[in-house]
């Protein structure tokens, strides 16, 4: 019982460095995660003509790696780093609005789970990972890519 007790304190606590030992495991976990598409990515253009993956595929693989390294990875590590040290620097408790900062990581977290569900069960969107107008528009992008209109 103690064991689930201290999990279950782990994950409902508002303790400023918890909340960030969370962004770095989510993180770091995802790191791997995107690395392991990454070296797909590079199996794939390893030999010519391979048919690893479909073009689909890897237009999916490539802009879930991409959205993965920037959005969910390196902005939360650094968010991770600011959760730890402003308080420390400061001298204060905690964080201001610390619930508030509990409730930020489980947003993020929401949004991993969203992502990468949608790759789990085969709808991951194929814009890039800068996903700019026009190319991401339904005239350069056919596959699962969000559209402005009828095709």
């Amino acid at each position: 019982m103690e064991r689930s007790a201290r999990l279950l304190g782990f994950l409902t606590t508002v303790d400023h460095k918890r909340i960030a030992a969370r962004y770095i495991v989510t993180a770091l976990l995802l790191m791997f995660l995107a690395g392991m598409l990454a070296l797909d990515m590079r199996w794939q253009l390893s030999v010519p003509e391979n048919t690893r993956m479909t073009p689909q595929l890897f237009n999916e693989s490539f802009s879930l790696h991409g959205s993965t390294m920037l959005f969910l990875v390196s902005v939360p590590l650094m968010e991770a780093m600011a959760f730890w040290l402003v308080p420390l620097m400061l001298g204060a408790r905690n964080m201001a609005f610390p619930r508030l900062g509990a409730f930020s990581f489980w947003l993020y977290f929401g949004g991993v789970l969203t992502l990468w569900v949608a790759h789990a069960i085969d709808i991951t969107p194929d814009l890039g990972w800068f996903e700019y107008p026009p190319l991401s528009g339904p005239a350069y992008s056919r596959g699962t890519a969000p559209t402005s209109g009828p095709r």
